[in-house]
């Protein structure tokens, strides 16, 4: 595991993914994607294992992380489909940390910080992703 000190993400970052509204399969999940550990394309080359390489939804770039869950069209559909009746615009530019660590700030409303729709809000990332 490693120590606050050598983290490459801001602080309390992990706190957040692990104490979110959400079930431990899914924190976990967004915990390895935070590390860039899941298999994509791009880290199946990284060990030289053979396969599709490029994104299995659009086809036209390499399979990343970022890719997968903000950059390809069909993500960016996805988040558009999602927020589409909330008034908040999709993230863009930006990566899944940042996307995350933001969320927050981007409720449509004013909420309760303790309330059940904060803690369902905050969440929501991990879900769509």
């Amino acid at each position: 595991m490693q120590s606050k000190k050598d983290s490459a993400h801001p602080e309390g970052v992990w706190k957040q993914i692990w104490e979110c509204f959400s079930i431990p399969k899914i924190n976990f999940f967004f915990w390895t994607l935070f590390q860039n550990k899941i298999l994509t394309g791009e880290n199946l080359c990284k060990r030289n294992i053979a396969g599709p390489h490029r994104c299995v939804f659009c086809k036209k770039a390499l399979e990343t992380s970022a890719h997968i869950f903000l950059e390809c069209e069909f993500a960016q559909k996805t988040w558009t489909s999602f927020l589409a009746g909330l008034n908040v615009r999709s993230p863009a530019n930006c990566s899944i940390i940042e996307m995350f660590l933001s969320w927050k700030a981007r409720y449509p409303h004013r909420i309760a910080a303790k309330s059940l729709w904060s803690k369902v809000w905050v969440a929501a990332p991990k879900y769509v992703c």
